[in-house]
């Protein structure tokens, strides 16, 4: 190190990088150096070039703090390209996922025979849960009236009755007010049926699916059925009192309806849910 130590202020005035070069040039800068001013100078020089080379690292620290952001951001971009090509999500902000609404195999089995439904924008001949798109739920609700109930193989001879009802009153978790009458009509011509342009006696005026807030999906259920030749069908005081707690399997053993000839049901929750 006595090299190093023997040059002059001028001479270590390089930065740290820079020592190797003054190394190869101490015999040089020793030449013109007075031997007498080795031991003072070699102190002064050893607390300057301690001294630059920190003040030297200090001043190169925002480059290096600027280059190391700089990395940073470019690693920030590669990662969202990724995420565009990818088609991923932020969790920032993303609201929680709904629960998937799929249909039971139960529920699924409940629709035969081919009838079907014709609302303005939604037409049904299966079992299907209304989405929440398009505001079909709220427009079943508040907005859309008496559907269109069509059988295109209806027998032209007979009569039928469509009762339309809701097992899962106030909901399907406890349904104490079970069923609900939404709508009854007898006297439906085959002709008409066929057509899908009813024109029976009305026992029960439609009311629209109107389920409550918070109690999931209900089961909106039109069950159609051929009618005796016999007498007439009609409510019983006791049954014209209350919608709720009816029965309509009592109501078609009553008058012999039997089973249903044709179903079809369609499951939603309130529009607001």
């Amino acid at each position: 190190m006595n090299h190093f130590l023997r040059a002059t202020p001028s001479a270590v005035s390089v930065t740290c990088l820079q020592q190797s070069s003054a190394h190869r040039d101490h015999e040089k800068v020793s030449q013109t150096l007075p031997n007498t001013a080795v031991g003072s100078q070699s102190q002064k020089d050893s607390s300057f070039a301690s001294v630059h080379c920190e003040k030297d690292q200090v001043c190169n620290a925002p480059a290096l703090l600027h280059k190391q952001i700089a990395m940073l951001l470019s690693a920030g971009l590669v990662l969202l390209a990724c995420a565009g090509v990818l088609n991923l999500q932020p969790v920032w902000g993303k609201k929680p996922q709904q629960e998937t609404e799929t249909l039971s195999d139960s529920d699924s089995q409940f629709c035969h025979g081919g009838l079907r439904l014709i609302y303005p924008e939604l037409e049904m001949s299966s079992c299907t849960i209304v989405p929440q798109t398009d505001g079909l739920r709220r427009k079943l609700s508040s907005e859309w009236g008496v559907p269109r109930v069509q059988l295109e193989h209806a027998d032209q001879e007979k009569k039928y009755t469509l009762m339309m009802v809701d097992p899962d009153a106030p909901s399907r978790r406890s349904p104490t007010r079970s069923h609900w009458r939404h709508w009854l009509v007898v006297d439906i011509l085959g002709s008409d049926l066929q057509k899908g342009d009813i024109k029976g006696s009305v026992l029960t005026e439609y009311r629209p699916p109107s389920p409550p807030a918070n109690t999931g999906l209900h089961r909106y259920q039109f069950l159609l059925f051929e009618q005796p030749s016999d007498g007439p069908i009609t409510l019983s005081e006791k049954e014209k009192s209350s919608l709720g707690n009816w029965d309509p399997q009592a109501f078609a053993e009553r008058f012999g309806l039997g089973s249903p000839v044709a179903s079809v049901q369609f499951l939603m929750c309130n529009a607001k849910d």
